[in-house]
Order: C-alpha cells, then structure tokens, then sequence
C-alpha cells in the first residue's frame, strides 16, 4: 500500500473517530457518570465478598441485598446500560490515542480496563447467563463450589483489575478538589482495605463452602461446569480484542516518522513531526516535550494552554467543553488548550505554562501548585487608628497586644470554619467556603465578622485601663470566583492563598467601612448567599478603585445589627 493511500486511511479513520465523538456530545460526563455506576455496583460487590470473613450466612444476606439493588429493572438496566455505554466509550477514545507516552497512572488506568472484560465475561455468563439459560438461581453456594481453587487465581485478577481500575479514575477525577488532597491517604487505605478483605472472605467463603460439599458429597450442576469451560474461548478471544486496541497508538508514530503529515513548531525553534488525529499534547509528549497537564487532558484545568503563533485556521475548532474553560479564563483567540486542539497543518506555538521549568517535579503532582478555581467567600479586617496607638506604647507592649488580638481572631476564624490566609501588619485575611458550598461559606464568613466584633469588645473591657482610646476594626466581606494555590519557592514553603477579583474586592471593602466609620462592608452579592435579611443594613453604591463597575453593598454599624440580620434564616432553621 502507497504512503498516500496509507495517509488516506488514517485521515478516514480521525475523521469516523471525530464524528463518533460530535454525535456522543459531552462524552467526558458520560464516561464518568458509566463510570461511577460500574464503581458503586464493585463496592457493593467487594462489600458482599468481605462477608465471607464471618460466615456463609452473612455472606447469603449480603447477596440478597445486592441482588434487591441492582436485579430490579432499575438496577439492571443502569448496571448493563453502564457496562454497554462505557465499554463503547472507551473503545472510542483509546482507538483515537496517537501515542502511549502518558503518565504511568493513565497508562496503568487503561490497561486494567481493557483487561476487565476478559477476565469477567466467564463470571457473567457463569452466574447471569447461567440463571438465564438453565433457569435456576447460581447463588455463592455453586459459584464458590466451581471456582474454588482452580479459579482462584481469575478470580483475584478480576478484582484486581476491577478496583485498580475504579479506584484511579476514582483519583483522577477528584485530584482537582481542593478538599480531596486531605481525605486521599484516608480513601487510600479504605479502598486497600476493602480489596484485602474482599480477597480473604472468598477465600474463607470458599473453603467452608469445600468442606460442606465433602460433608454433603455435593456435586455441581454438569450444565454450570460446561458453560465454565467454554467461556474460556471467548475470554482468549477477548483479550486478543483488548490487545488489538493498544495496537494502533503504538503503531502511528512510526506512520508519522515515514509521512512526515505535518509540523509542530515550538517558540524557541525546536521543530517535531504530527499526524491528523492527534492534539497538540500528544504531540508533546511523544516528542518528550515537558508540557504541563494539571488534569491529565480532560479539559478540566488550563495548564496545557498554548498560543498559536502561526497556523491558527489549521486547528480543529474549540469544541464545548474547551469553549467554556477558555471563556472563564477570558483566553485570547489565539490561545488554545493543547489537550482538545488538534492541528491539520504546520502551526507553530508557545507554551504557556511550562511545568518542567517552573515547578520542582516533586511538587508538579500537588493541584494547587497549579492554582485551583473556586468559589470562596474572602474577609478582611484591619485596626483602626492602630498606627497611632502604637507611636504611645512600647514595641514588646504591640507586639503583646497584636499577639493577644489575632489568637482570638484566628480561633474564631477557625471555628466558623474557615481559614486565615495571612496576618498583615494589624490586619488579617480570611477564607471560607473552601470545603463547603458557597452560601453556608458566606454565612458562616458573616457569622466569624459577629464574633471578631465580640472579641474586641473583650479585648476594650479587659485592657480598659490601659487604652486611650478603645480599639475598633474595619471589616470588608465579598464572595466570588478565585484561584485556590500555593505561593512560593525556593527553601521558603509555599503559603496557601487566594488570588483574584474577588480577593481585591474584599479588600477595597474593609476601605469603604473605614471610610464610611463603620464596622462591617459587605456586598450584596455575599449578602444574597449567606441568606441575611434583605432589609438589613444601610445600602451603598462602592466605586472600587480598579473596577469599572461600581459594587453594591451594605453597611452595618456594630455587631448587634450584623448578627440581626442572621435571625431570620437562623428562626426559620
């Protein structure tokens, strides 16, 4: 076959691939959601095996509960339609990889999916297809009696396969989260656990399952052992088919080599070979080019983004989800996202986020290195006249004051759940909502202002003698979009912090209630999440330095009618 007529092919088959992915809108959401019904049908599975560790008994009641979930037309029908729409899905996207150069844990992904349907088409057709055809209920008794000990070593290939599988798309889907970096060994050691114990009440399951048979002189249906041992030619068959799917991306870059379809060239002149079908981070990485991928090219993050600097009407167009990640970051439009960009032509581009130059590897892998959206409720509180208060005292006298001031400010802080993010002369930022939803963020931020108001309150009645005059604080609260990271290099450690519109506006709002004399800004967005009294306060347009757009707010003038405004929502609770 011509080199010509071998291009041809290939573009025909990008081409059947891309139409696949056009008619299978949002196949991300669906692998996923496939995805996570396959995961909780194998913790339900892993959960009933365990049972095996305490009898026979336990482990026939856990069946039956299993069986009450997922035998019902309900269950049944999301069970296979999951196995059906996943499979094909998956098919699909691993026929269109151009190349094998992944990290280790997408690789490791992979090859554990494609081995589970070889080793479980004889587990479904010795158990679903059994009942089907025989008309009888297998149930553990005879599936233990079968399997036991010559499909031992199947069976913890299975379930190794299966929860390895689960367990990291499980990761890569929840890496991003800002709360899942501390629960992650906890889930860890939990899904270990359960795998483990899975193991061994089969194992016990089986050998007392072995002993009532000897006991009993059981013997197994003639029918049952018969359709195990075909299944073994469609399990070869199957796995033939898992090898061929691994073939292809193994097999373009040496087509690419030969054809040379086009060229990638990067700011700085390295100049590397594409193929029609592959994006630009595949390109990358099989050219062993350091680019950066927060989210493992799921259009997810946009540390993978490129500005084109020639070539731009030769890329495949933006498709949804790449729209909207470009939207939010307010991209150009000669900036792309490398992992959904797929060249038809010579381009030349600029990586924007260079990972291997940047970061330390052994950081690279920590989300918030990369920064990490998300919606948070921001508070800033400053002393006022503090400077002149410090110009009559002694330094040790200002530093115990301060010292005294910010203990209690960072418990109460802490207490409503939220987070300081620095401490600045006399004043101090705050986060909240960074493991929560925005409104019960924003109402427990209004929640942490009331107690901030009492703790200076106790600091004037218990330093009366000593003041001139009674401390006040300024407080400016505002939620919004931000971006969640680590800040930091060099033998310093990074300090979390938060970055963004928001964060300036907060903090221009702590000005305006110095300006007006009064305790506590907040905005009326922040006021509308948290839920507050829609009469409370006195309302004011802001203008806010560095913003076009003036800013809606409330003032209140003291703790009392901050927290007034809480009754409402708190009454009807």
């Amino acid at each position: 076959m011509s080199e010509s007529a071998m291009a041809g092919n290939e573009r025909r088959a990008q081409a059947w691939l891309a139409a696949m992915r056009r008619r299978l809108p949002g196949t991300a959401a669906l692998r996923l959601g496939s995805g996570l019904v396959l995961f909780a049908y194998a913790t339900t599975h892993l959960l009933n095996h365990a049972l095996g560790n305490i009898s026979l008994g336990a482990l026939q009641a856990g069946a039956e509960m299993k069986r009450a979930i997922w035998a019902g037309p309900i269950g049944l029908t999301a069970l296979y339609g999951a196995i059906v729409l996943h499979v094909l899905l998956v098919v699909v996207k691993t026929l269109g990889r151009s190349s094998w150069r992944l990290p280790p844990w997408q690789i490791v992904q992979i090859v554990s999916g494609l081995a589970v349907p070889a080793l479980l088409f004889p587990h479904i057709l010795a158990t679903r297809g059994a009942e089907e055809l025989l008309g009888v209920e297998v149930g553990y008794r005879r599936l233990l009696t079968l399997v036991w000990p010559n499909g031992l070593l199947l069976q913890t290939l299975l379930i190794s396969a299966v929860w390895v599988h689960g367990c990291v798309g499980i990761h890569a889907w929840l890496r991003l989260k800002p709360w899942y970096g501390r629960i992650a060994p906890i889930l860890g050691w939990l899904a270990i656990a359960l795998a483990v114990f899975s193991f061994t009440g089969f194992v016990s399951a089986a050998r007392m399952v072995e002993a009532e048979n000897d006991a009993r002189r059981f013997v197994p249906l003639p029918a049952l052992q018969w359709i195990l041992r075909e299944t073994s030619g469609l399990q070869l068959v199957s796995l033939l088919v898992g090898l061929a799917l691994l073939l292809p991306p193994f097999a373009r870059p040496f087509l690419r080599r030969l054809r040379a379809e086009f060229t990638v060239t990067y700011d700085g002149g390295r100049r590397v070979h594409g193929g029609y079908g592959q994006t630009l981070l595949d390109i990358s990485r099989e050219s062993g080019i350091a680019h950066a991928s927060a989210c493992g090219g799921r259009a997810r993050c946009s540390t993978c983004r490129v500005q084109i600097l020639s070539g731009l009407p030769k890329l495949s167009p933006p498709g949804g989800a790449e729209t909207r990640l470009l939207d939010r970051i307010a991209a150009p439009p000669d900036v792309r996202l490398a992992c959904q960009t797929r060249p038809m032509g010579d381009v030349t581009v600029r990586l924007l986020v260079g990972g291997s130059r940047i970061y330390d590897p052994a950081t690279a892998s920590d989300p918030y290195r990369w920064g990490v959206e998300r919606e948070v409720a921001v508070m800033f509180a400053d002393l006022r006249g503090f400077t002149r208060l410090t110009e009559r005292r002694l330094a040790y006298d200002v530093v115990h004051l301060l010292n005294a001031y910010f203990e209690r400010a960072a418990h109460v802080v802490a207490a409503r759940g939220g987070q300081v993010d620095k401490f600045m002369g006399d004043g101090l930022m705050a986060l909240f909502a960074i493991e929560e939803p925005i409104a019960a963020g924003s109402r427990h931020a209004v929640e942490a202002a009331v107690d901030l108001l009492d703790v200076i309150s106790s600091l004037n009645a218990e330093l009366e003698d000593e003041l001139d005059e009674p401390l006040r604080v300024a407080i400016g609260l505002h939620c919004g979009p931000a971006i969640l990271g680590r800040i930091g290099g060099g033998d310093a450690q990074a300090a979390f912090t938060a970055l963004g519109d928001t964060v300036n506006t907060a903090a221009r709002l702590e000005g305006v209630a110095k300006t007006a004399n009064t305790a506590v800004c907040l905005s009326e967005r922040l006021v509308t999440a948290a839920g507050l009294d829609a009469a409370a306060g006195k309302p004011l347009t802001a203008e806010i330095r560095g913003r076009q757009a003036s800013v809606p707010v409330r003032l209140f003038a003291d703790g009392a009618a901050l927290k007034a405004a809480l009754q409402p929502k708190t009454a009807a609770a």
